[in-house]
């Protein structure tokens, strides 16, 4: 049997590398998911899509508003096609995203996180706060919404380009699209977003392929792929506000 003054040594290295962990944490922690195809999770670029990296840099670089800001690209195969092999990716990025959070908050309970997703990536993002309920997805089943702990702790989401947009989702759709346009895999309960709503913009602009549903074509793939350019600001202003927002009341 252990002697107390074992165990009470044991506590104590448990307690300080706990302590030191916590103390090692970043103020402010970005978790984001690629578009179809974009290479590497690490950087999640995409070269249709532009570097979602860019947006996730530019939030915790903006104007110093966000010291001591970290970001992560999931690692999940995003891959576009045949459609049969995009749900396994779309699923596969759910379980992924879901799981960084999980991490995330585990070893850094007290930081707050950004989530954000381009394309595929935004349809993985959407779908792992709001659960899914995806138009063509039946087949494949649906998802609860995020409820593990750290739900809390997500105080701003960024979709570009979501394939699960639904214009009803006001008032945080952001874009051009108009109130008939819709996602290519709409999502069909909007009850689970509810959490995260206060926190959400979601971007989608009119004639986009994919967020909108227009014919995949060269103008509806132009379109699709220039939200990073032309939302990196606006979306990173809103995610500074959101971050000083939540330390005015913590």
């Amino acid at each position: 049997m252990p002697s107390l003054l074992y165990i009470l040594c044991a506590l104590a290295a448990a307690t300080f590398v706990r302590a030191q962990s916590v103390a090692s944490c970043p103020a402010f922690h970005i978790i984001a998911a690629r578009g179809s195809n974009a290479s590497d999770s690490k950087t999640y670029y995409g070269p249709r899509e532009g570097s979602l990296a860019k947006t996730t840099v530019a939030t915790c670089n903006l104007h110093q508003q966000i010291p001591n800001c970290t970001h992560y690209g999931i690692k999940y195969p995003a891959t576009i096609s045949p459609f049969d092999d995009y749900a396994k990716s779309e699923t596969a990025g759910i379980v992924a995203m879901h799981d960084a959070i999980v991490a995330f908050h585990k070893s850094c309970p007290k930081t707050p996180m950004a989530i954000m997703g381009y394309s595929q990536g935004a349809q993985v993002a959407g779908d792992t706060l709001c659960g899914r309920s995806d138009k063509g997805f039946e087949k494949y089943g649906n998802t609860a919404p995020f409820t593990a702990p750290g739900a809390d702790m997500i105080i701003a989401t960024i979709l570009f380009s979501d394939l699960g947009y639904v214009p009803a989702q006001l008032p945080y759709n952001i874009g051009t699209a108009n109130a008939t346009e819709t996602g290519r895999f709409a999502r069909q309960n909007l009850t689970g977003c509810a959490p995260f709503n206060s926190g959400l913009r979601t971007y989608c602009d009119h004639g986009d392929t994919w967020c909108a549903s227009a014919p995949i074509d060269a103008a509806g793939k132009k379109i699709h792929g220039e939200y990073v350019d032309k939302y990196t600001t606006p979306a990173s202003k809103w995610v500074a506000y959101k971050y000083k927002e939540w330390l005015a009341a913590h």
